[in-house]
């Protein structure tokens, strides 16, 4: 069994919840004027990976084997999720773009659908993933 930081679940949500913080600070900060339920979307989002990616490990015959975060084509898409809504905050306010909510909440989607797909594929090998 693999010690309590050495999971990637443990580390993941960790690593998305302190951007979604620093994404509340810098909203406030810098007026970036993005919708506080986006934010709490990709919280979201990584619960959802982790709730995935708990059923691939339930999965593995070998529990200690583990594959690198920046491996992970999941984790990746997470923190692409939890970088979203300030990458749109900063797209609006410096260029003027009006990228509304519905439409990151509709990025935000596909990513969870992605993670429920990948998450389908991977559980044919567990062991890999």
């Amino acid at each position: 069994m693999r010690k309590f930081w050495e999971s990637k679940k443990i580390v993941a949500f960790l690593a998305c919840f302190v951007v979604a913080m620093v994404t509340l600070v810098i909203n406030a900060k810098y007026g970036f004027n993005i919708d506080p339920n986006v934010i709490l979307g990709s919280i979201g989002l990584s619960g959802l990976y982790v709730v995935m990616q708990g059923r691939i490990d339930a999965k593995k015959a070998d529990a200690t084997k583990v594959k690198s975060m920046l491996e992970s084509h999941k984790f990746v898409m997470v923190m692409l999720g939890n970088f979203l809504p300030i990458m749109v905050g900063a797209l609006n306010k410096k260029f003027g773009v009006e990228i509304t909510p519905e439409m990151v909440w509709g990025l935000l989607g596909v990513n969870a659908v992605y993670i429920v797909g990948k998450t389908s594929s991977d559980m044919k090998q567990p062991d890999t993933h």
